[in-house]
């Protein structure tokens, strides 16, 4: 992404916002006055516009990569940006996506950017710990701690990412174990939320040392979408799980923010 890129990334999403353009739950709907979309669906809009694609003929199945190749971004950053802004309540959607445009750093080498994201959704995982339950507990911590660890330090040590990525897999089966012979005794619904959460957040750790460098795109989805699983049966029995997710997103927003404005 250059600077041209960049300023004209703010400039479609200040519009959107402001012609009230964007919508959650598909990429583009055209049953309003205007054609309207998500995140990534209004960005796809109008950069098919502007290479003069028909209306009718607009394609919505191709999102993330039509604005990842146009903007000059990786696609795993467009499917996380799609994810948060679908996972956040109405009100916070439009300032997601602008805020977003505006502290992307207009730079060609994204994995630095993809270690930071991943300490960002593993982090938001570990930060529920004290709900999960049962002995498998500290193995699932150990695991994504050292996985943590490597995203910070950036090893492009393929062997030690694969270590890696044997223990996550390894502490997310004793935690699944864990969770079987827990609900056979019948434990309470909360207890279970809290195996649950062990769970998601090893899985999260598995996917993030399986991808360490973000050359396939979904592995970035499916990180933040397990550490939001996490955090959402983590917090089952105080805020419920429509406001677990909403809450899980804000942080993960807000924190990504904050990380793609820092310098590299």
């Amino acid at each position: 992404m250059n600077r041209g890129q960049k300023l004209a990334r703010i400039a479609r999403a200040e519009k959107h916002a402001r012609l009230d353009r964007l919508i959650a739950g598909c990429y583009m709907d055209d049953s309003n006055a205007q054609l309207r979309g998500c995140s990534v669906g209004c960005d796809a809009i109008d950069i098919q516009i502007m290479d003069d694609v028909e209306i009718g003929d607009l394609v919505d199945d191709d999102c993330h990569k039509i604005v990842a190749e146009h903007d000059g971004t990786p696609e795993w950053l467009e499917h996380v940006r799609d994810a948060v802004f679908e996972g956040l309540p109405a009100d916070e959607r439009h300032w997601w996506h602008v805020e977003v445009a505006k502290c992307l750093p207009a730079v060609d080498d994204w994995v630095p950017y993809y270690h930071r994201c991943c300490i960002v959704f593993l982090e938001e995982s570990l930060s529920h710990q004290h709900c999960w339950h049962g002995t498998h507990k500290q193995v699932v911590v150990d695991a994504i701690a050292a996985v943590i660890e490597l995203h910070r330090s950036e090893s492009t040590d393929k062997a030690v990412w694969s270590a890696a990525e044997a223990a996550a897999k390894s502490a997310s089966q004793i935690a699944l174990v864990a969770a079987w012979h827990a609900r056979r005794v019948a434990r309470s619904a909360v207890d279970s939320a809290g195996d649950s959460a062990g769970i998601s957040a090893a899985q999260a750790a598995v996917q993030a040392a399986t991808d360490p460098f973000g050359s396939t795109a979904r592995y970035a989805r499916q990180i933040a979408l397990s550490a939001v699983n996490s955090a959402v049966n983590s917090a089952v029995n105080s805020a419920g799980i429509s406001a677990g997710i909403s809450a899980a997103f804000k942080t993960i927003a807000e924190k990504l923010i904050l990380e793609f404005a820092r310098p590299q």
